[in-house]
């Protein structure tokens, strides 16, 4: 148990001394050979709402041999601020596509048995009218790796590896890369073993 309190306040520590998952380029390489080239067939978002956010990309496992491995039992949930949730499909080479609308929070969670499951948290609260218009594309693929780490399976089921809301920085919609990239190299000390300074 004094495990649990250790990695949280290791992980407050660091996010405190950042500033912005978007999931990076650099880690879907092994999947762009599958990508839809544009999102096609929009999912409705819960409740009807306007959409403002088309969040398309693909789900697979990737492996060190630079196979891709896409999931027969994976499983994608939307669920917005209200609880409702909604199943969300992919094909047969992983590419999944998902509306959300305006003034809400969704949580999409990306799971497969025997796997870390990982989520993302969509904030589309406070964007204003001008910027509602347009709407958002956000091309986020997600790669699970295999659940041999009960402290990175306890980090990830807890902490959202990506994080979109309104920016007032930067006067915009836009990921909180340097969270993500935090929690990344917390995961990675995990795996490895190491131990924190």
């Amino acid at each position: 148990m004094h495990y649990n309190l250790f990695f949280l306040l290791i992980l407050i520590v660091l996010l405190a001394s950042c500033d912005g998952p978007g999931i990076r380029s650099d880690d879907l390489k092994s999947a762009d050979q599958n990508r839809a080239e544009e999102p096609q067939d929009l999912i409705e978002p819960l409740n009807d709402e306007l959409i403002l956010i088309k969040l398309y990309g693909v789900f697979f496992e990737s492996h060190n041999d630079g196979d891709t491995m896409f999931y027969s039992e994976g499983k994608i949930t939307l669920v917005d601020m209200n609880g409702q949730a909604e199943d969300i499909e992919f094909d047969e080479h992983g590419n999944y596509l998902i509306g959300m609308g305006i003034e809400n929070q969704y949580e999409i969670r990306f799971e497969s048995p025997d796997h870390y499951s990982k989520f993302l948290i969509i904030d589309s609260r406070g964007i204003p009218d001008s910027l509602i218009g347009a709407g958002y594309l956000m091309p986020t693929d997600m790669s699970l790796q295999k659940n041999e780490n009960e402290l990175v399976n306890e980090l990830l089921t807890q902490n959202p590896i990506g994080k979109a809301s309104m920016n007032p920085t930067i006067g915009d919609f836009d990921w909180d890369l340097t969270y993500t990239d935090s929690l990344k190299a917390v995961i990675k000390t995990l795996e490895s073993g190491s131990s924190f300074p």
